[in-house]
């Protein structure tokens, strides 16, 4: 939670504190990173990049959900 890192976040707080930058900057920056990594991981086992990359690129959980849905229906459409 980026609002939040005093309470859950003793990794943040230390990176922010030996970096010199603020808390929400550092938990950002994790976060993306964690996201890069996981659609680096999808790609390397195969999916499609294009794919990976609107699903990482949409943070927006309902929108994601949206797409999911999508992809289901024309999946059922072609067969």
């Amino acid at each position: 939670d980026l609002n939040n890192t005093k309470e859950k976040c003793p990794r943040v707080q230390r990176l922010a504190r030996v970096s010199g930058v603020d808390e929400r900057s550092v938990a950002l920056f994790v976060a993306e990173f964690e996201a890069m990594r996981q659609s680096t991981q999808r790609i390397a086992e195969g999916e499609d990049p294009d794919k990976v990359n609107a699903e990482i690129g949409s943070s927006n959980r309902a929108q994601r959900r949206a797409m999911k849905k999508a992809e289901k229906k024309k999946k059922s459409a072609r067969t």
